[in-house]
């Protein structure tokens, strides 16, 4: 995992995985979706960067979205962990 740029997390179906994805990156168990359509960024040197969910449009565009407020642009740049770039809405 270390050895990743990114690491993007999805739904973990059972106690034993999130705990072995908390304790992987280093981030609290609770922060280990559990849900579809809900995710973290992680990243190594920085940890986590990002988390939320994900709705769709009514024109079934992807809308990411984190602590509340839409995330416009969605591209992390290798360097420093920005969000910029790719518009996903």
């Amino acid at each position: 995992m270390n050895a990743s740029t990114y690491i993007y997390v999805c739904q973990h179906n059972t106690e034993d995985d999130a705990r072995y994805m908390s304790k992987k990156l280093g981030v609290a168990t609770i922060k280990i979706p559990r849900v579809p359509l809900h995710f973290l960024i992680w990243t190594p040197g920085r940890g986590e960067i990002a988390d939320g969910h994900v709705e769709f449009s009514a024109k079934g565009r992807p809308r990411f979205l984190q602590s509340g407020a839409k995330i416009k642009q969605l591209n992390v740049s290798a360097s420093f962990g920005k969000f910029d770039g790719l518009n996903y809405s």
